[in-house]
């Protein structure tokens, strides 16, 4: 397999598993969109072999090529869209079509009469009255039959609009989606009793159109059962509390295609909703301020390297014997959480201790390295500051009243209490039980909670992909 195939395996790959958008992978290689689209629509009808180049000449049976020939002209499949069906490239398909074309003409067979350029609007033309002399005896033939053609034409128009009104299918010729799709199903219903092209002339539906929604449903042909049982599957897998965005590019990872509005359709029918956060007053504390640094994040949470800008703070949790303090250290590049600590009280230890660990981990780099707070006691107590200055880490601190300048750490709380915390309340009888349950939870959001701000990767997946270890 050569360089430029296995590169367009690896991209196609991405693609179908939703890594990237395709105009992004089709970048990548230097490649048209449309032409990349073909490529994985070949994958995913074919699987990724298909794409492998063959070094010898591949001939195909009479038989098979005269399949492909029906299917664009007796069925009005673009070449593209048989092409992907049938696994060959357009230009096999277009070559084939005009062979078909410049054979004898067979009655009751369509392969014929079609010109090099195929397609509806390329068929050669049907000699009529005006290539004769008028008064002549071809004349009145040629008229004959282009008026029975046309009676023919408005007979069929007529039985379509009265088995229409029998399906009580409604107007299908007005705008929008939902008119569209009516009108998609009534083409489907009716193509055993009408030619397709006259379906699709009184429906006004284009065929480009109508072909790539068929081949659509075929892909999500899928029970209805096996559709909610796989959303009902990752709904458990991801903690039954992630939205419909999640679940339906958590679906797709495993190669199970269903769009974010199906997901939240087929998550209304089973009533499965996530758990939401609990909103709480800030209360401001109120104890005589002490030495406080500038804002030198300024909302910037974005750095472009880990371990360069950090974040920490302490939340409280009951549980059946009292509170428990949480304090952990989040790198704002990832949003990963590095360290953590429980106590049983808000002690200088308990935002110390974090930070002690990262430092025996090699993980602090001094002079680089900023940890942002907002203006809490500990944080402003001499024994901290001088912690950092001996390490040379450069302190951070929100302003006054503003839990925005700290968001990167205070979403992670509401986070992790709307997932892990609330509604289970009274699981947590002991401060043991909840710190198990946090570190568990801690785990998870490091290393298998995807988020969509990071390319629906996780933290830990995130920093690996940009090459940090």
């Amino acid at each position: 397999m050569d360089t430029r195939t296995k590169a367009l395996r690896r991209e196609v790959k991405v693609a179908l598993a939703g890594g990237d958008t395709l105009s992004a992978c089709a970048s990548r290689l230097g490649m048209r969109k449309d032409s990349f689209y073909r490529h994985v629509a070949r994958a995913r009808e074919h699987g990724l072999e298909a794409l492998a180049r063959s070094a010898r000449v591949v001939r195909h049976p009479a038989r098979f090529r005269k399949k492909v020939v029906d299917s664009v002209v007796a069925l009005e499949l673009p070449w593209k869209t048989a092409a992907t069906r049938f696994n060959v490239s357009p230009s096999t398909v277009r070559r084939w079509v005009a062979d078909a074309a410049g054979e004898a003409p067979e009655a009751g067979h369509g392969t014929a009469g079609l010109p090099k350029g195929g397609g509806m609007a390329g068929r050669r033309r049907r000699r009529g009255p005006e290539d004769f002399e008028e008064g002549s005896l071809e004349w009145y033939r040629a008229r004959v039959e282009e008026l029975e053609r046309e009676n023919g034409r408005l007979r069929t128009q007529v039985d379509i609009a009265r088995r229409e009104r029998e399906m009580n299918s409604g107007e299908f010729g007005l705008s929008g989606r939902r008119a569209r799709r009516e009108g998609y199903l009534a083409i489907e219903a009716l193509r055993p009793e009408f030619p397709l092209r006259d379906l699709l002339e009184h429906f006004s539906v284009p065929a480009s159109s109508y072909h790539e929604w068929a081949a659509r449903r075929r892909r999500n042909s899928g029970s209805v059962e096996e559709r909610r049982e796989a959303v009902r599957e990752a709904f458990g897998e991801l903690r039954r509390v992630r939205g419909s965005k999640s679940i339906s590019r958590h679906l797709r990872s495993r190669g199970v295609v269903i769009n974010h509005k199906s997901v939240a359709s087929i998550m209304s029918e089973l009533g499965l909703a996530c758990r939401r956060g609990k909103s709480g007053r800030w209360r401001p504390w109120a104890g005589r301020p002490g030495r406080v640094a500038p804002n030198l994040v300024a909302r910037d949470f974005r750095p472009d390297a880990p371990y360069t800008r950090l974040g920490t703070d302490v939340t409280l949790i009951r549980t059946g014997e009292g509170w428990l303090y949480f304090s952990p250290v989040r790198d704002f590049h990832s949003g990963e959480i590095l360290s953590y600590a429980f106590s049983s009280a808000p002690s200088v230890d308990l935002v110390l201790g974090p930070i002690a660990e990262l430092v025996e981990r090699g993980l602090v780099r001094p002079g680089e390295t900023t940890i942002h707070t907002d203006q809490g006691v500990q944080y402003q107590s001499r024994r901290y500051v001088e912690y950092l200055k001996s390490n040379g880490i450069v302190q951070s601190m929100s302003r006054r009243g503003n839990c925005l300048d700290n968001a990167k750490t205070e979403t992670f709380f509401g986070t992790m209490k709307c997932e892990m915390y609330y509604g289970h309340e009274k699981e947590f009888g002991t401060r043991r039980k909840l710190r198990e349950a946090i570190a568990e939870y801690v785990d998870y959001y490091n290393n298998g909670r995807i988020q969509a701000g990071l390319g629906y990767l996780s933290p830990v997946q995130y920093r690996r992909s940009l090459g940090f270890m």
